[in-house]
C-alpha cells in the first residue's frame, strides 16, 4: 500500500477545510430562508 506524502495530505486537508466552510455557509443560507 502506498502512503501519500505529507505535502499531499496537507493539500487534501486544505481542500476539505474549504469544503466545510462552503457547506457551513450554505447551511446558514438555508436556515435564514426558513
Amino acid at each position: 500500500m502506498d502512503y501519500e506524502s505529507p505535502a499531499v495530505i496537507m493539500k487534501i486537508i486544505d481542500r476539505i477545510d474549504e469544503e466545510i466552510v462552503t457547506l457551513k455557509q450554505e447551511q446558514k443560507t438555508l436556515l435564514n430562508l426558513e
